[in-house]
């Protein structure tokens, strides 16, 4: 049994593993405890956390969007406040905006040498990069498994106690293997008859991800965040941005690719145990969504607080910070 970082991530001991290069074993797991920790583990900035914040905040947005278009002009209520629309769209562009960029930034090499971004797109670089170390015999047995299932002895030979159900995991376990090799298969683009220990992950599996990540809906994201959102372009290098903003349906399409990217290298990358990535609220979404934003007489009270806000900002310009 091993660890990194203090959490266990594989039952099995190198030598336990039914793997004939070892050296290489010992590199992927080391390898894919990082990436691992990359997509869900770290405890601020991981790719699921990250790419969850953003699905949540799309939906909540949706909700808010549909609420005005339900409205009824004869009863309007606070939900359609020009102020609070004005602060939930530009929240909403804004997280978006910079959140796919994050998602989808290239590795930066900082002074000691070391990538330190957290995005998905690092992830399926160092994946890519180290491919030599995903050998179909790694991708199979690196926790215990068998690579021949054939060479597992028949349920009747492992104990008097008699074949009780499917044993899942380690050297006893048949379904699996066969299932791992079937998905090597579409990985590596090598038909089962031509099986070997040494295959490795084709382009076209790295080729789809990479497309996902550089479609044309999350590049107008990612070029607005860097001439719009994050930076303040001037004219001539925002010369050839062909509007400042997105359609709903736009992000929509940017979100799902990113999603689809997560899916496929949490499962077919890294075979690693995969969930939904829209999170489950904790609390009635709905609550007050039927009540009025302020009575009459609370209401009557903002306009002086709002004359000191606008009187204090202008001082701004007129005295130095204290």
């Amino acid at each position: 049994m091993s660890s990194t970082g203090g959490r266990v991530l594989y039952t099995y001991s190198l030598d336990k593993c039914d793997v004939q290069d070892k050296t290489k074993l010992a590199d992927f797991r080391k390898a894919r405890a990082e990436w691992v920790d990359l997509l869900e583990k770290d405890p601020l900035h991981s790719v699921s956390r990250q790419l969850s914040g953003l699905v949540w905040q799309d939906a909540v947005f949706r909700l808010f969007n549909e609420a005005w278009r339900i409205e009824d002009p004869a009863q309007p209520s606070g939900v359609t406040a020009p102020l609070l629309a004005e602060a939930l769209v530009n929240g909403y562009v804004a997280n978006l905006v910079l959140g796919v960029g994050r998602l989808t930034d290239k590795a930066d090499y900082g002074k000691s040498g070391a990538r330190n971004v957290v995005s998905l797109k690092r992830l399926v670089e160092e994946i890519k990069s180290k491919r030599d170390l995903i050998t179909r015999e790694i991708f199979v047995c690196y926790d215990g498994l068998v690579y021949d299932v054939n060479t597992i002895p028949p349920p009747s030979r492992r104990g008097s106690g008699g074949f009780i159900g499917v044993e899942i995991g380690g050297p006893f376990d048949w379904s699996t293997p066969t299932l791992l090799h079937e998905h090597f298969d579409g990985l590596s683009g090598v038909d089962p008859s031509a099986r070997s220990r040494t295959d490795t992950i084709a382009d076209a599996a790295f080729d789809e991800i990479e497309t996902l990540l550089s479609c044309p809906e999350i590049e107008k994201l990612r070029e607005l965040r860097n001439k719009v959102i994050a930076h303040a372009a001037d004219p001539i290098s925002r010369a050839h941005l062909s509007s400042f903003g997105f359609k709903l349906q736009e992000a929509k399409v940017a979100l799902h690719a990113l999603c689809w990217a997560y899916h496929r290298v949490q499962i077919n990358l890294l075979w690693n145990s995969g969930g939904g990535v829209m999170p489950i609220p904790q609390f009635d979404i709905f609550d007050r969504m039927d009540i009025s934003l302020l009575s009459q007489a609370q209401t009557s009270g903002l306009p002086p607080f709002w004359q000191q806000v606008v009187a204090e900002r202008e001082r701004w310009v007129k005295e130095p910070p204290p």
